[in-house]
């Protein structure tokens, strides 16, 4: 992502430049702070303003870009933590997330995120069953669809196309900063962290790994997810060895959101349905195709309760 860069200060210019390449990204333009300081003509995806909270200098520009809402900007301080040492690498690792989070934010200025999300999550037998979902789903559904496979990283790309090649909805790796957006798909084969934030974009941990035996871990991200978009939050358990996320179908419950499993008949490994059918929080089992005749009923029987007739 671009970034410009606004400082009260030369000597701020090397080390904040290093901060964002770090995070990622890449300083297209600067300014130091004076009397006559105007902003540069080209235009950044975003802002890095860092001002010292005792600055008294003249703030016209700060104020002139704190006040528009075309471009996202992040106010930091770098001379907060001072000169000790711990609280210094405490301060870079904030400020990097904070910058990773940005990206997010430049997304949601081209598109909406969904008011609803269904978190498809499967192991063993995964992509078959996904696939014939997938393709039983009315097109356009005001969804956005998590998902998560445990399987090779290296597969992630390639299940993607293969995904969005059979129905009509895109299906996309997840990345840095991606909206959950209606009418999209988004992959998570990931070893790395994924967190999604409270404005409803994707945070990868590059970092640190999913506190789980299984890897992505489905309990973590529902419990994530169930966070955020509570009641209207759902999870369907399909096929799959073991018994990742049975633990998030009470928690999800709890939130009122809403808990579907595959027929373990129908499953390439009946582990993971049975699993999460024994905790007596799944409303709803079916085959792969049943389930998405019933996600496609579920938003006609709404719109017919918010518009009788």
């Amino acid at each position: 992502m671009h970034i410009g860069l606004v400082i009260d200060h030369p000597q701020k210019q090397i080390p904040l430049t290093q901060l964002v390449l770090q995070a990622g990204h890449r300083v297209v333009c600067q300014c130091v702070l004076t009397t006559e300081s105007q902003l540069p003509n080209l235009q950044p995806q975003a802002w890095l303003l860092d001002i010292a909270s005792d600055y008294d200098g003249d703030s016209t520009l700060v104020d002139q870009l704190l006040h528009q809402d075309q471009v996202p900007v992040l106010l930091i301080d770098s001379s907060e933590p001072g000169f000790h040492r711990e609280a210094q690498i405490q301060w870079i690792k904030r400020t990097q997330q904070r910058l990773e989070q940005l990206v997010g934010d430049v997304e949601l200025q081209r598109q909406k995120a969904a008011n609803e999300c269904w978190i498809l999550a499967a192991s063993t037998g995964g992509p078959a069953a996904i696939n014939t979902f997938i393709q039983a789903l009315p097109e356009n559904l005001p969804y956005a669809f998590i998902y998560i496979q445990h399987i090779d990283p290296r597969q992630g790309e390639s299940l993607a196309r293969s995904l969005g090649k059979i129905s009509g909805y895109s299906c996309e790796p997840a990345e840095q900063g991606t909206v959950l957006s209606a009418g999209k798909i988004i992959l998570l084969t990931s070893r790395e962290r994924v967190e999604v934030l409270g404005n409803k974009t994707l945070l990868l941990h590059k970092n640190s790994t999913w506190n789980s035996h299984y890897i992505p871990s489905i309990n973590q991200l529902t419990a994530n997810i169930a966070h955020i978009y509570k009641q209207s939050c759902g999870l369907i358990i399909f096929t799959g060895m073991g018994d990742d996320g049975a633990a998030s179908c009470r928690l999800l419950s709890q939130q009122g959101g809403t808990v579907w499993a595959q027929l373990p008949e129908s499953a390439t490994s009946d582990s993971m349905p049975r699993a999460a059918i024994a905790t007596g929080c799944v409303s709803l089992i079916g085959t792969p195709e049943h389930l998405a005749e019933a996600l496609a009923a579920r938003l006609k029987n709404r719109f017919s309760k918010e518009n009788p007739a």
